[in-house]
């Protein structure tokens, strides 16, 4: 429960700065002077800790940095295409590598509401997995749509306490929908950049579908299909892990 309690949190801690508190209209910067206090932990003391969560490697292993926007969208989000508010509602997490995820963590369902009419127009969600088999654990996540009219699915959150968004607030992006015969989208695909844990920069890849009645192997190709495209060499889509229909029935969800 701990783990999941700081699970995005975490990825600010590692920018040793909590000081930046958005509310629901808007984002400010905030000293200590407000009554909100810095909290940068020592390095080593922040890089223990991740490693101690399991979500921060002794070794940086990896080349990639975040990507830009228009280097992995595609013009299945463009904003003739593609309303921001489509996001809104439910959706299954078929495939993650969300890095403060923790293993034994499954079934995760997104609950999303999009607020357009806001002085500073804002997103949130809250992300809900069954736990050790028995135990719904849930995360509220908060952020701003994007203000480039052209680039709908450029979104930046982060964890929501209290109504306020905690530390910086990190990329997430919509980069990729797919629409079912109806024109609905059926999954859409988005890709976060969470900002170094530990010695490693951390990046979260997941495949949204408003069903999760999805076998492995239809997930799979859903992947691979991303894998194929241009966008795929500039993501890390290492350490999948994919709920299937099974999964969702077994949550009882299904």
């Amino acid at each position: 429960v701990a783990y999941l309690g700081i699970r995005r949190l975490l990825s600010s801690i590692s920018h040793g700065d909590l000081s930046a508190v958005c509310g629901s209209s808007t984002c400010r910067s905030t000293s200590t002077s407000n009554g909100v206090a810095s909290w940068p932990p020592p390095p080593m003391l922040r890089f223990l800790a991740a490693v101690a969560l399991g979500v921060a490697p002794l070794v940086d292993t990896t080349t990639l940095t975040c990507p830009d926007y228009g280097a992995i969208r595609d013009e299945s989000v463009d904003a003739n295409k593609f309303e921001i508010s489509e996001f809104a509602g439910r959706w299954f997490m078929i495939a993650s590598n969300e890095p403060t995820l923790p293993s034994f963590c499954l079934c995760g369902v997104n609950d999303v509401t999009v607020v357009i009419d806001a002085a500073t127009p804002y997103y949130t969600y809250t992300n809900t997995d069954m736990c050790m088999g028995t135990l719904n654990i849930s995360l509220p996540i908060k952020g701003v749509l994007s203000d480039d009219p052209l680039a709908p699915g450029l979104l930046m959150e982060n964890v929501d306490v209290h109504n306020r968004t905690m530390g910086s607030l990190d990329p997430n992006m919509i980069f990729h929908v797919t629409r079912d015969e109806s024109g609905t989208i059926a999954v859409a695909f988005t890709y976060a950049c969470l900002g170094k844990i530990g010695l490693k920069e951390r990046f979260s890849f997941n495949v949204l579908a408003r069903s999760g009645s999805y076998s492995t192997d239809e997930i799979e190709a859903m992947v691979q299909a991303v894998n194929a495209s241009a966008a795929g060499p500039l993501m890390d889509m290492d350490s999948l892990k994919y709920n299937d229909a099974g999964a969702y029935e077994q949550c009882g969800y299904l």
